[in-house]
């Protein structure tokens, strides 16, 4: 995790190249730190800085920490505003935790559609766990039209990655389809692979 928030931070520092992206690529780095010496206090109340100020990692590990109750009290419906902050961002880590609060009804209403929306579209950018979960929606009709077609595309998608509750769902789903409808998800997943890679 602490590898990904460096990442970002740095694509960030390269993106803006502005000295105050230094400070901000610090502060971040130093709260995590922080929290993986387990200084949780500290870590938290600089997170929670950094969060308020719009910063997406600070906003995602803050998310993390209230689902955790990881140096606070447990609270759901706090991670999801976090999560939903650094979601609308367009981070798509926050888009999948956001997408499971939905669909299980932790810290708000059960929303299926809501659930699909954001799984959606960390699913789009390519996490394996988003695909996954899309995919078993799909199978079930929840929050979107059953269609098996395109929950074998998802789940390929995701099995491609090595995600094993995909392998594991997509053998399952096959004695419920025909060669037709098979042929006609792996040509989807096909051409989802193509148009990102373009």
């Amino acid at each position: 995790m602490r590898t990904f928030f460096i990442l970002i931070s740095a694509c960030l520092v390269a993106a803006l190249g502005a000295p105050t992206a230094e400070v901000e690529r610090n502060d971040i780095s130093d709260a995590i730190n922080l929290y993986e010496r387990n200084d949780i206090d500290l870590a938290f109340r600089s997170l929670r800085t950094l969060a308020e100020q719009g910063d997406i990692d600070a906003q995602v590990m803050m998310g993390a920490m209230y689902a955790k109750g990881r140096g606070v009290v447990q609270n759901h419906a706090n991670a999801a505003i976090w999560w939903r902050l650094a979601g609308e961002q367009g981070n798509v880590m926050a888009q999948y935790f956001l997408g499971g609060l939905y669909r299980h009804g932790r810290g708000v209403s059960q929303d299926f559609a809501k659930a699909a929306k954001w799984l959606r579209l960390a699913a789009e950018k390519g996490l394996s766990e988003a695909q996954q979960n899309l995919g078993v929606m799909y199978i079930e009709g929840h929050g979107v039209r059953q269609d098996y077609i395109r929950a074998h595309k998802w789940l390929l998608l995701a099995a491609a990655q090595g995600n094993k509750s995909a392998e594991f769902n997509m053998k399952l789903l096959v004695g419920s389809m025909t060669a037709t409808e098979i042929a006609l998800a792996r040509q989807q997943a096909r051409q989802w692979i193509l148009e990102r890679h373009r």
